[in-house]
């Protein structure tokens, strides 16, 4: 994949844009400090604006609540120091030719010598103060004639800011309570709302607080990272893009709420090195990415990741594994924290792990049975097989139907079979003549392919018709010479099988059938795997106590011979595959064998480059 560069500099600040030939980006809008990157955050959603709303940049409280208003004026929001004007802000203030400031806070926030330098700029003055943080929030309710309001704790801010982009597009206020009971001021400001949501769990707002509250849903995860996916999830924003912000520290959080809202991205909140599990699992659907704050404050190695995830179809993987106690599972894989859950375990052998919708899907190759768990792995169910039902040995899925095959024997039916999700409308596809096994099948978005044994290589649409053959024995004898899985990517099948020196070959047949060629190799590959990206084997080379393993390459724009694509140097392992790669991430699962327990239990190894 091509990847342009650019780096722009205006004044003192720096947006960091990674571009890739998809068009998509993940750009960095950063200043030197908080109020340098606020500076920044307007640019990046302003060319003018005549009013403009201005929070104390080193305390929060009387901040909280402002992000709807700015959003309300089509003001951007910039930070000021308690008793001095930033030259930064006083520039940008200027560039946007502002005739208005909105002053959030009283005098012991921002202080009248701030007002004063705003004055001679020729500003108006309107500052909206109340007695405390919550009679500030209650005065800036005012302003926003929402039959709703959003209820946040108003001595903690992550909550507040992560609904801020909803509230600020739909004008709701926050108001601000403790956590334990709900004060006089925000009470009174709930008199004529019919409807609040409460962000946050118990530990942050006490059950006790919603009888205050009319009509009261709550929002909340176990930590500030899930409560923001969590409202994520329920206060919809757009899928295009979304704004990543320190979770930890609240000013850039702050001054991007009201571009967030503009741009109609959802808020999401990391650490300063890491992608909290929380966040990476609700990155998948985004094309772009804004990172708001300086390296800092969030790692450059978290924008690469920004980058890379941009281009995947999806940073969650569930793979099948080996555990112990001779138990096997599913593992939920993220490729942004690098980190694995558990999703099930079982006594049975898991294996063929395939997605569909909402639902992990999986053969219990004892039973030959396919069931399905959904993803949060809170249910569990059996899909399709019984004592009257034939062993399922393999299958493929899409988002209406599952097509398999059962298990090779010669009194069972060796067709092509489709049902739906549930396991219903059992009918036959392919091979319903049923004259060879099938040993193997893959499938695109409109074929199913598959070799027979000993018979051919075919496909068929996904409907049953149009059954072509691709490739027939007499063509390529080798090519029956081993039950290897097929391999598909771009406009090619393929297949590897070892010759009698141990040496690979590979076989590609164009899709269409009008193509077979045969790329010899020196090195010994297993199965290969395959993506968008091309075609991968893996060799392996043991040394006393480490194995180097060769992970090599073959393009299918055009086809040509192989070549080395990375090498990689592991701890002694039994087995290794490749389970995932891109243009930037190796994911390899090995089997490690635990000798004091005779068993082998499976590991991760992702490499970034």
């Amino acid at each position: 994949m091509k990847k342009y560069i650019m780096i722009i500099t205006v004044l003192i600040g720096v947006h960091f844009l990674s571009i890739t030939d998809k068009g998509q980006a993940a750009e960095r809008i950063s200043g030197p400090d908080r109020y340098h990157t606020a500076v920044e955050v307007s640019k990046d959603g302003w060319n003018t604006s005549m009013s403009i709303v201005l929070a104390r940049g080193d305390n929060f409280p009387d901040a909280l609540a402002g992000g709807p208003l700015a959003y309300s004026l089509d003001a951007p929001i910039l930070l000021t120091k308690s008793t001095q004007l930033p030259e930064a802000t006083k520039k940008e203030i200027i560039r946007l030719k502002a005739k208005k400031v909105v002053i959030l806070g009283g005098t012991a926030s921002v202080s009248s010598n701030v007002e004063s330098q705003l004055k001679r700029l020729g500003l108006t003055i309107d500052r909206i103060a109340g007695k405390n943080r919550f009679d500030t929030a209650a005065q800036i309710a005012k302003r926003l004639p929402s039959n709703m309001a959003i209820i946040a704790n108003g001595y903690s801010f992550p909550d507040a800011l992560a609904v801020s982009p909803y509230a600020s597009k739909n004008k709701i206020p926050i108001l601000l309570t403790s956590p334990d009971s709900l004060n006089s001021e925000t009470r009174n400001a709930l008199s004529k709302k019919g409807q609040t949501i409460v962000v946050g769990g118990t530990a942050v707002i006490d059950n006790n607080v919603l009888k205050d509250l009319p009509n009261p849903e709550r929002i909340a995860g176990k930590n500030r990272f899930e409560t923001a996916q969590e409202i994520n999830k329920e206060l919809t924003m757009g899928t295009e893009g979304a704004t990543i912000v320190n979770g930890l520290n609240f000013p850039d959080a702050l001054s991007s709420s009201v571009l967030s809202a503009k741009k109609d991205q959802p808020l999401l909140l990391v650490k300063p090195n890491e992608y909290p599990m929380e966040t990476a699992e609700f990155m998948d659907p985004f094309q772009s990415f804004d990172i708001v704050g300086g390296p800092a404050v969030i790692n450059e190695n978290l924008l690469l990741r920004a980058t890379q995830s941009e281009k995947r179809e999806t940073n969650t993987l569930f793979l099948p594994v080996l555990l112990e106690q001779g138990t096997s599972g599913i593992k939920r894989y993220n490729l942004l924290t690098e980190e694995s859950t558990l999703l099930i375990q079982t006594s049975s052998t898991i294996k063929n792990v395939k997605e569909s919708g909402d639902w992990v899907y999986f053969i219990e190759e004892q039973s030959g049975e396919i069931h399905r768990i959904s993803k949060n792995g809170a249910d569990l169910e059996k899909v399709y097989g019984s004592v009257n039902t034939p062993q399922v040995d393999e299958f493929e899925i899409d988002d209406q139907w599952i097509y398999f095959r059962n298990e090779y024997s010669s009194i069972l039916d060796q067709s092509l079979f489709r049902m739906n999700l549930i396991g219903k409308n059992v009918i036959k596809i392919g091979n319903k003549e049923n004259e060879k096994s099938i040993t193997s099948m893959e499938m695109d978005k409109e074929y199913i392919y598959y070799y027979l044994n000993s018979g051919g290589l075919f496909k068929t649409r996904k409907d049953g018709a149009l059954e072509q053959v691709l490739l027939e024995h007499n063509q390529n004898d080798a090519i029956f010479a081993c039950d290897c899985s097929l391999a598909l990517s771009g406009d090619y099948i393929a297949t590897t099988i070892l010759q009698d020196n141990w040496k690979s070959s590979t076989i590609f047949v164009k899709k269409d059938g009008s193509e077979i060629k045969t790329v010899h190799t020196n090195h010994r590959f297993a199965d290969l795997y395959s993506q968008n990206y091309g075609y991968y084997g893996i060799q392996e080379s043991k040394g006393d106590r480490e194995i180097q393993y060769s992970i090599y390459r073959y393009s299918t724009n055009p086809l040509n011979n192989v070549s080395l694509f990375k090498q990689i140097t592991l701890d002694n392992h039994d087995y290794v595959e490749i389970v995932y790669v891109d243009d930037h991430t190796i994911l390899l699962r090995g089997l490690e064998y635990v000798e004091e327990k005779y068993q082998s239990i499976s590991t991760f190894t992702q490499v970034n480059f």
